[in-house]
């Protein structure tokens, strides 16, 4: 998986209804907000590094859905009403699945999702 693919990805997870609304600007927001912090996205790239498996990633993402802020805000419409991080688990594993066993460039391009996706909620934001 390139990092154009990559990109594709986030670009589909920016579609998604509610994004925009899900999304909080601030570093420093609230404890108690509905909304993710778009700073949570580069803080998991930076785990990714650490990481020793993909897995570590998805059950820090249950995890923070479980958790709540904003994580566990459900998508309506072609989402079925899932909850984004349950969502966000899908596109992990789509990354996956296109290096079979090869942790190091899997935990690379989760990385690098997250990376872009702290980007693109920028982006959105900033509108």
């Amino acid at each position: 998986m390139n990092k154009k693919e990559i990109i594709e990805l986030v670009e589909e997870v920016a579609s998604i209804n509610n994004f925009c609304e899900i999304i909080e600007n601030k570093d420093n927001k609230s404890r108690n907000s509905k909304k993710i912090g778009t700073s949570q996205f580069r803080d998991i790239a930076n785990m990714c590094k650490n990481a020793d498996c993909s897995e570590e990633i998805k059950l820090l993402i249950q995890y923070k859905t479980t958790k709540g802020n904003g994580w566990n805000n459900k998508i309506p419409n072609k989402n079925n009403g899932k909850k984004f991080g349950n969502i966000i688990v899908d596109y992990i594993e789509k990354i996956e699945v296109k290096f079979d066993k090869d942790e190091k460039s899997k935990l690379d391009a989760i990385s690098k999702f997250f990376g872009y996706l702290f980007w693109k909620a920028k982006v959105v934001k900033s509108k």
